[in-house]
């Protein structure tokens, strides 16, 4: 899918990822991280529509937790559509990890119109 399509703009990042599935885990690191979607690297290949358990280590204390479901494996690394965070604390981690993380005030601009204009983005109730 080109950039332009995108529906959520992507930001680099490099954290750490442990991403749970029914015959396993794997472990990578983040190249990008969006409000619906991560890039993974290092972490092997899984199918197309596995569901998956993320969790994007942010600090000792800190992390996003997720449920998703893989788009595409490359050689490069791994696709995954954010479906479900879990709890308020993972909605605000990944909002703040966006915005703050974006390369310009335009960007940052856009981030939040994304995050007030799309209602598909909500916290699974609970932790």
């Amino acid at each position: 899918m080109a950039a332009e399509n995108r529906r959520f703009t992507r930001i680099p990042t490099a954290l750490p990822v442990r991403i749970e599935h029914a015959g396993g885990i794997l472990t990578g690191v983040t190249r990008d991280v969006a409000l619906k979607g991560i890039f993974v690297t290092g972490a092997g290949e899984l199918p197309p529509d596995t569901p998956v358990r993320v969790e994007i280590r942010l600090d000792e204390s800190a992390q996003i937790l997720a449920d998703g479901t893989t788009v595409r494996s490359q050689a490069n690394g791994l696709a995954i559509q954010i479906g479900t965070l879990e709890g308020v604390e993972s909605y605000g981690h990944l909002q703040r990890l966006v915005l703050l993380n974006s390369p310009d005030l335009a960007a940052a601009d856009k981030i939040e119109s994304e995050i007030q204009h799309h209602l598909g983005i909500k916290p699974r109730d609970g932790a």
